[in-house]
């Protein structure tokens, strides 16, 4: 058998893939906050692997997009409409 010291290091298996302290930490969110939407099915899809919950990182951006919504209409309590926030 050969020297593998000099060969280019294999493919890590979790290429693509973040944590879920690493995205909690990038979302300025807690785990516990990423745990809450996984129990209610309205977070980004995750896989885990024994205790260990990692999330791919294009779905996490799909998912991302996803949340974006158009400012909610808000009423006044006479029922006057007021206008949608900018």
């Amino acid at each position: 058998m050969g020297d593998l010291s000099g060969s280019a290091p294999a493919p890590s298996v979790l290429e693509g893939f973040i944590s879920e302290s690493d995205l909690a930490r990038q979302l300025h969110r807690s785990v516990h906050t990423l745990q809450r939407l996984a129990a209610t099915r309205s977070g980004p899809p995750r896989i885990k692997i024994g205790r260990s919950v990692y999330y791919k990182i294009d779905s996490v951006r799909a998912w991302l997009e996803q949340q974006e919504r158009k400012p909610a209409v808000t009423f006044r309590s006479s029922g006057r409409r007021l206008r949608r926030a900018s």
